[in-house]
């Protein structure tokens, strides 16, 4: 089968990861896949194309005019988008005029994740008009499912979130490395992995205010921000707002490869988490807890919704204990048989395509 997929994000965002791994196992099932996503690295003229994506308005605007160009020109049978967002739904339609079927991949309740009203506006028509127009939905996420059938959209099915390292190896020297370069010797080192948008980035407030208790009673804490994005000016003034400086008791690492991320969490104590009880929140599935998992380290912080409900015994959901209890459970090998990249093979296996 020939499909188009794209992304209209770029490797800022957690969902980017998402869309290169089912790529990558679709690809591996035989399909026939043409990638686009927003400011890609490594490209080529056949199988996968970059669009150029400024981050204003005009930008998103050339860049949404291109990718509906491809859509309208390219040889394909299916169209697979991710999200119900304004920079995709316009391919959608594109592709409904080509009488051409659609897939999208629904990772989160977007519009519940925006920063003002206006934007919450127009995500949330995207989100309630546009999945009764596609012929299939994918999502991580068993309450987003239920939530797409009370709604009367029955065509959904789970392709879980999964974590993809390559069985990365970490060193010695590779910690030694960056505990040098972060100031990270003898720290009690808690990591917060996150991509620093206005959805990875949303509860951020409450790791950082957390952190700094903790860093106030005892200098020897220090917190490890690992990622960056368009926000990462904000968090840093946030950082300073609790008198946290910088190379002194914690850092923020800025955007880093995907596959770095395990040597990076490798000198950390802990993996931190922390989930509001929001809309947003209860229908997604952390990434970042799954990525702790994967490299074996024991998580601790607050968990709700659809995360409790898978993870919830395998994480210290006691924000009052966060340093003083942790879990010895075998976190690589329930990774391995539950959110590994076979998982998610065998996942888009199951899909009927035609």
């Amino acid at each position: 089968m020939k499909i188009l997929y794209i992304n209209a994000l770029d490797k800022r965002y957690g969902s980017t990861y998402r869309s290169r791994n089912i790529v990558k196992a679709l690809r591996e099932l035989g399909h026939v896949i043409t990638y686009i996503e927003s400011n890609l690295e490594e490209c080529d003229s056949q199988s996968n194309i970059s669009v150029s994506q400024k981050d204003n308005l005009f930008g998103y605007f050339k860049a949404t005019c291109l990718r509906v160009r491809a859509v309208l020109r390219l040889d394909f049978d299916i169209l697979y988008i991710q999200k119900f967002i304004p920079l995709t739904v316009p391919c959608m339609i594109a592709a409904k005029l080509r009488r051409k079927k659609c897939i999208v991949d629904w990772d989160d309740l977007d519009w519940a994740l925006q920063g003002s009203l206006a934007k919450k506006v127009i995500v949330y028509s995207c989100e309630f008009i546009f999945p009764y127009l596609c012929d299939k939905i994918t999502t991580h996420s068993l309450l987003l499912k239920e939530y797409a059938q009370k709604r009367g959209i029955r065509n959904t099915s789970i392709v879980n979130q999964i974590v993809d390292f390559d069985n990365s190896q970490v060193t010695e020297e590779d910690k030694d490395r960056l505990k040098a370069k972060y100031n990270l010797k003898d720290k009690k080192v808690l990591g917060y992995l996150c991509t620093l948008t206005e959805g990875g980035a949303k509860d951020i407030d409450l790791i950082i205010k957390w952190a700094s208790e903790l860093i106030n009673r005892d200098n020897s804490f220090f917190l490890f921000i690992i990622g960056g994005g368009p926000l990462e000016g904000r968090v840093q003034n946030l950082l300073s707002t609790y008198n946290l400086k910088l190379n002194t008791n914690c850092a923020i690492t800025g955007l880093i490869s995907h596959q770095d991320i395990p040597e990076y969490l490798s000198v950390c104590d802990v993996g931190l988490i922390y989930m509001r009880n929001n809309l947003a929140n209860r229908y997604r599935m952390s990434f970042k807890a799954l990525e702790y998992f994967a490299v074996g380290l024991k998580t601790s912080g607050k968990i709700v919704g659809e995360t409790n409900r898978r993870l919830a015994k395998y994480i210290n959901n006691n924000s009052n204990t966060m340093i003083e209890q942790r879990l010895e459970n075998d976190l690589k090998v329930f990774i391995n048989e539950h959110y590994s990249f076979n998982v998610l093979t065998t996942d888009l296996f199951g899909i009927e395509y035609k």
